[in-house]
């Protein structure tokens, strides 16, 4: 009894598959268990209503054809493209890429290679090789600029690599600071308009006592460090000798403590001779011996001739110094400089009454015959009784000769200076031979930095390919369907479908490309729906047999 009940249930399960696979072109049944019948063809545009009652989707997926409005210039890094028209490009590829143009780029600057590449631009060096980072391309030229250091827009105590010494980065781009010219950069040295020198100060150069440090006077005297003078009244550098110097806080003279040794550059109290004593002031100089102390240039102070120097030219004009009003006698010498006009210049002027001859041999002016009268730049001579001086001992005075320079009157870019009527304008100073001990007394010792600024501009060439790129996707097929109940009767949607047909008929045309190519794809029926037919036929067999089974029972 059990086996023919196997046997029933095997054969009940195998007519549910049969029916299953003979259910109405393989299309499955609504929720309702009904049967549906296709409706039109296949589409790629998702028809109005509820799935599964007015459509289907089905498993196919249609690929549309290159919509060249969908072309961009910037890639997707999450897309691999494979360029137009290569093997790679097959019918079913998703992306695809190509190149529009080729733009030559010669001697271009940077901000144009940033703008290539932020338009999707694929930059290329002379190699060929694909820049992705502008570092990676090498420049075609490099230009340096030089220009001076502004150090007023510095932090006077920050100090950049290579301020003591010469560098290999001092071109480099960024501001620069030397301690001495000689550590300029031969580039820089070259042009006198490309850097800065300006007076600086030199912490700690002299201890408490006066003494100096002078390793802390970097570079050359004269040129990155120098003395600054002490001017007398009428312009000619101050005079002293050990009697007036006093080491700090020492209330003897250097003349009576030390023998008379006074220490070029060291920082000495000053004390000023009144009558026959000498009295301590406020002033502080550094002393310097002149460079042969027993035969050097005294220049006539203001006690000696109160004039001392003054500004014109040989014939036209000249202006006599004003030692109490000096903005005066600048602007003397300014408006005869604009107008070059005058009653009188140096030669026929002032100098013409005092003996001044030409000195033949300046290399030794003292020995050296004089001839003729003054004509132009050089130096003349003349005795201390054709030009006296006041409160000055002869004694001091060798070979009582007194000299006068004349030199060319330089403007503050120390180019010569000529007057509105064409002539040179000249200076002059006076002066004596002494062997007396002085000194030239100082009041500072002025430093210089050299300040300059390097910036480096890059130009590139290359190619630049405009590239465009392009993507599409597959889509997912449509099918209207009709219901059918289990008696065959068309179900009301099927009246809804044939309007609804009618109304798509119009944008057929419209998509009649990817309807031709949705009809190949798309067979008559859907297979892949689930099939509840055959399951409902098998369920009611094991009713029918289950049934048949409680009735025999109860006949037995």
């Amino acid at each position: 009894m059990k086996n023919i009940r196997k046997k029933v249930f095997i054969i009940s399960m195998l007519l549910g598959i049969i029916v299953s696979l003979s259910g109405n072109g393989g299309y499955a049944a609504t929720k309702e268990a009904k049967n549906y019948k296709p409706v039109g063809e296949a589409t790629t545009t998702k028809p109005s209503g509820i799935e599964g009652v007015d459509y289907i989707v089905l498993n196919q997926h249609f690929l549309p054809e290159w919509d060249s409005n969908d072309i961009t210039y910037q890639p997707d890094s999450a897309i691999e493209y494979v360029e137009k028209g290569s093997a790679d490009d097959g019918k079913q590829n998703l992306a695809r890429f190509w190149k529009e143009e080729t733009m030559q780029r010669a001697e271009v600057s940077l901000r144009q290679v940033q703008e290539d590449l932020a338009r999707g631009y694929a930059v290329r060096d002379d190699s060929g090789v694909q820049i992705t980072d502008i570092d990676d391309l090498v420049p075609s030229n490099v230009e340096t600029r030089i220009s001076p250091l502004d150090f007023n827009e510095e932090n006077e105590n920050e100090y950049p690599e290579g301020y003591l010494q010469e560098s290999n980065l001092d071109l480099a781009p960024g501001k620069h600071i030397k301690a001495a010219y000689e550590y300029l950069p031969d580039e820089v040295k070259r042009n006198r308009e490309a850097y800065t020198k300006k007076t600086v100060y030199i912490r700690d150069l002299y201890d408490a006592q006066g003494g100096l440090d002078a390793s802390k006077l970097v570079g050359q005297q004269n040129l990155d460090w120098e003395y600054t003078y002490v001017l007398n009244s009428n312009n000619s550098r101050k005079m002293v000798t050990s009697a007036n110097l006093h080491e700090i806080n020492n209330p003897q003279s250097v003349a009576q403590e030390n023998g008379g040794r006074v220490i070029d550059g060291e920082l000495y109290e000053y004390w000023e001779k009144d009558g026959a004593t000498y009295r301590k002031t406020n002033w502080k100089y550094i002393a310097m011996a002149p460079l042969n102390i027993e035969f050097h240039e005294h220049e006539l102070d203001s006690t000696q001739d109160s004039y001392n120097f003054g500004v014109g030219t040989i014939n036209s004009w000249y202006v006599l110094n004003q030692p109490d009003n000096q903005g005066a006698f600048q602007n003397s010498v300014n408006q005869h400089i604009q107008s070059g006009l005058g009653n009188s210049g140096i030669a026929n002027g002032w100098a013409s009454g005092f003996g001044f001859k030409k000195v033949i041999n300046e290399n030794a002016p003292l020995d050296s015959g004089v001839s003729g009268t003054i004509n132009g730049p050089g130096v003349y001579r003349t005795t201390v009784q054709q030009y006296p001086l006041t409160a000055t001992p002869y004694s001091e005075i060798i070979n009582n000769m007194v000299f006068m320079d004349i030199y060319p009157y330089k403007d503050a870019y120390g180019n010569n200076v000529y007057d509105a009527a064409g002539q040179p304008v000249y200076q002059w100073k006076k002066y004596y031979f002494t062997d007396k001990e002085e000194y030239y007394a100082l009041e500072r010792i002025s430093a210089y930095d050299y300040g300059y600024f390097v910036e480096k501009t890059k130009f590139f060439t290359y190619t630049a390919d405009k590239i465009a790129y392009q993507t599409r996707k597959t889509q997912p097929l449509y099918q209207r369907i009709s219901l059918i109940s289990k008696g065959g009767q068309i179900s009301n949607n099927a009246v809804r479908n044939d309007s609804q047909k009618k109304n798509a008929a119009l944008s057929k045309e419209s998509h009649q490309k990817q309807t031709t190519k949705a009809k190949k794809l798309v067979k008559t029926g859907d297979e892949s729906l689930i099939v509840f037919q055959g399951v409902g036929a098998g369920l009611l067999c094991l009713l029918a047999m289950w049934r048949w089974g409680k009735r025999k029972k109860k006949i037995v």
